[in-house]
């Protein structure tokens, strides 16, 4: 306790911070305590065993472990029935010769495009969405009619004999049939059954339709990034060639849009929305042969609200399961609402954010941490991750090779010079995450 002008003295030694409180009180309720300020001296010792051994670190690229407010319950990619569809789907054949994680992804968002759905099964398996069932001898190239003609016998008979990617199905239009959802649900199932995260995602405007896609983590590009398996495409930037996510899409919807949505003046309907068309963006077309970039801005005007279910178990845990999509407005409260300056709160949901880290959690990090230790040149490695599913941490010092690394930490000697270290994290289904690198000077 200390009173007015008294000060408080205390050696912190070795310690990393300190913490302080105030109690207010008061018997008079017409006089309210106050704090006049605060000051805090301090000393700093230089005990460094390497002080005078110039060890410096350079961060080159290190991993972010960052927790949003809204915990997201990540599936276990190993589950029995992931396992099942990629199997019965031989999305192994599919993948096979692919020459990066991108490219396998992109495989399978041509996949989920093709292959028939049910009609309205309303399961958020993908066994119970996507057909499988033997073609008829001899027919060629036929359209496809949901669940009478699963033709992935000739389709993998097809791939052998020609470039995979070529390969669709003659749509009249660059959509293809079946809900969004449904087609979506396969493409998601097809990514976590080869090792990768991927999520569902709604979009709408006010007052007028929406749209369910795919976002995906990728390792190779660090960040969650957007498929479509109605259109067999993605966004990405024209500048960079870097595929985007959905916020940074909305984003742009949001700075070219003139004014504030509500539900009295949706934009999307009206005249106005062909401002969107001053968005400078580029979609992937892929081998098809109509444009994908007419339906490509359609769906921008609807890029107003977003919202993901916090979680993407529903093999594990099958319900609960958004009520009725694609049949009446988005209202179920397991969501979690994006919001902003442009395209504010709405009182009808229960849960809503406008902090980024909140639907974009990065995955599959390697956070390195260095610390002096009481040996001169010697450093204390600490790694922190959030990894579903890790297995363990994959460590390369200097020229050396990658060997797996058991513990989260351990001690590093330094050599004369610049010594390096990177670090990455490894699944238990072998997929591989971005790595971190760390340089450090010893001048021993």
């Amino acid at each position: 306790k200390v009173e007015t002008g008294h000060h408080l003295t205390e050696h912190l030694g070795k310690k990393r911070y300190f913490q302080w409180k105030v109690e207010l009180k008061t018997a008079d309720p017409f006089k309210s305590p106050s704090i006049k300020g605060i000051k805090v001296d301090s000393e700093w010792e230089n005990i460094s065993p390497n002080k005078k051994l110039g060890v410096v670190a350079y961060i080159i690229h290190n991993g972010q472990v960052i927790t949003p407010s809204y915990e997201f319950k990540y599936e276990n990619l190993s589950h029995p029935e992931l396992q099942k569809f990629r199997k019965k789907f031989k999305l192994d054949k599919i993948v096979e010769g692919a020459k990066s994680e991108f490219e396998i992804m992109m495989r399978l968002l041509h996949w989920s495009y093709r292959i028939p759905v049910k009609v309205n099964p309303y399961s958020w398996n993908g066994n119970d969405i996507a057909v499988y069932k033997k073609a008829e001898k001899g027919k060629q190239n036929p359209k496809p009619d949901r669940v009478k003609a699963d033709l992935w016998d000739w389709i993998l008979q097809e791939a052998e004999e020609k470039n995979m990617p070529q390969l669709q199905w003659n749509y009249t239009g660059r959509r293809r049939d079946a809900m969004c959802n449904y087609s979506n649900l396969s493409l998601q199932a097809a990514l976590m059954s080869m090792g990768y995260q991927a999520r569902y995602i709604n979009i709408n405007s006010e007052g007028t339709s929406g749209h369910e896609i795919t976002e995906v983590w990728s390792n190779e590009f660090n960040k969650w990034i957007y498929m479509d398996a109605t259109r067999d495409y993605y966004y990405f930037d024209p500048g960079t060639g870097l595929p985007l996510n959905l916020l940074e899409i909305h984003n742009k919807l949001a700075e070219k849009l003139p004014r504030i949505e509500i539900w009295q003046r949706p934009f999307a309907m009206g005249p106005e929305a062909d401002f969107v068309r001053q968005i400078i963006i580029g979609m992937r077309e892929g081998p098809n042969p109509i444009s994908v970039e007419e339906d490509g801005y359609k769906i921008i005007k609807w890029m107003s609200y977003f919202r993901i279910p916090l979680r993407n178990d529903f093999y594990s845990n099958p319900y609960p399961i958004p009520i009725a999509q694609g049949y009446t407005i988005w209202g179920w409260d397991g969501y979690l609402n994006h919001y902003d300056a442009k395209f504010p709160k709405r009182p009808e949901f229960q849960r809503q954010s406008d902090r980024f880290v909140d639907f974009y959690e990065p995955l599959n990090q390697a956070q390195v941490f260095l610390e002096e230790t009481d040996q001169p040149g010697v450093l204390k490695v600490e790694v922190r991750t959030h990894t579903p599913g890790f297995k363990n941490l994959l460590v390369k010092t200097n020229d050396g090779k990658w060997i797996e690394q058991n513990s989260m930490t351990w001690k590093w000697g330094l050599r004369a010079g610049m010594n390096k270290i990177e670090t990455r994290v490894i699944t238990a289904e072998g997929i591989k995450g971005p790595v971190s690198c760390v340089k450090v000077t010893f001048n021993p």
